[in-house]
């Protein structure tokens, strides 16, 4: 008794300054957030296209499905229902089950979607439920391109040490099997140009291809993942920069370095950083699929990259 008053004297405080819709969610809402990721064929689209089907079930039409909600009393549920969540794209739910009763999968994931899971339940506390009915229960999930976490870690390197990384991937295996056409336009490129607009997008879209080519034969660790991805927010024609030779990196006062160097630090700090800001920080859990599959159609060189992704 005495820890239900606290609760909710320490929810009177915090919302001293609130009035109406959002003074009453913060006595009658609980809210979880999970974000769900993973590399391309890691099955989200169809994970999420499922859970949101069976919840639709379940809450429209009393289908009896998900057996472990078992453990929550149909006498406490007053309604579940699924909702389109704030600040994202609806997930095209719709759209995957009409693809799917073609005979085809759904579409990859370019960009953050989300939904969410209101789940309203009677009030059981003995205090509480003479003030409030009911308590929401919110679930909110959230998909995006494994592409972008496979980014993230570009955070902590300068271009050059980013630079240098990848030039090693691409000199070892899996990756050196499908960069033979990427090196070959380095090794023939005229570094004594200018990087012009029309220079810089010539050798972008060669690292381009390469990246889309690795990812075709089921490379895992490709940077920047967002590139691969038309819907990106990132313009990459504008912006796009590639891994240079050392020998240019490790001369800051070289163009082309000068160049890549800026747009690297574009790339960072006007889409990276908002992005973990905005997706990874405000998270409660995080959950990352895995094709297993993918690494052992392919070959043990491929399965150990995966595990290092």
């Amino acid at each position: 008794m005495q820890k239900n008053i606290a609760a909710l004297l320490d929810k009177t405080l915090a919302a001293a300054s609130l009035t109406g819709d959002k003074l009453a969610d913060v006595f009658s809402k609980e809210t979880h957030r999970f974000t769900i990721t993973g590399l391309s064929r890691s099955g989200k689209s169809m994970l999420f296209t499922s859970l949101i089907t069976m919840l639709k079930s379940r809450s429209e039409e009393g289908y009896a499905c998900l057996p472990l909600l078992r453990y929550l009393p149909p006498s406490q549920v007053l309604d579940m229902r699924v909702e389109p969540l704030d600040g994202y794209k609806a997930f095209p739910h719709q759209e995957n089950v009409a693809a799917l009763a073609q005979g085809q999968w759904p579409s990859a994931t370019e960009e953050a979607y989300g939904f969410k899971l209101v789940v309203r339940l009677k009030q059981t506390a003995t205090f509480k439920k003479h003030l409030l009915p009911h308590t929401d229960v919110v679930f909110e999930f959230i998909d995006y391109p494994g592409e972008w976490i496979t980014d993230i870690p570009m955070l902590s390197k300068t271009y050059a040490q980013w630079s240098d990384s990848t030039w090693a991937q691409l000199s070892s295996g899996p990756q050196q099997y499908y960069a033979e056409t990427w090196r070959q336009v380095i090794n023939q490129f005229d570094f004594e140009q200018p990087p012009t607009a029309a220079n810089i997008h010539a050798l972008v879209h060669a690292y381009r291809n390469y990246l889309i080519y690795a990812k075709r034969e089921g490379i895992s660790l490709l940077q920047p993942g967002s590139f691969l991805l038309d819907s990106s927010d990132f313009n990459w024609q504008e912006f796009g920069f590639t891994p240079l030779p050392s020998s240019i990196t490790s001369d800051v006062s070289h163009p082309w370095y000068q160049a890549f160097n800026k747009h690297f630090c574009a790339f960072q700090n006007n889409w990276l950083t908002p992005l973990k800001q905005s997706i990874f920080k405000e998270t409660d859990k995080q959950i990352i699929l895995v094709d297993l599959f993918e690494g052992l159609n392919h070959s043990r060189q491929h399965l150990y990259q995966l595990k290092e992704t």
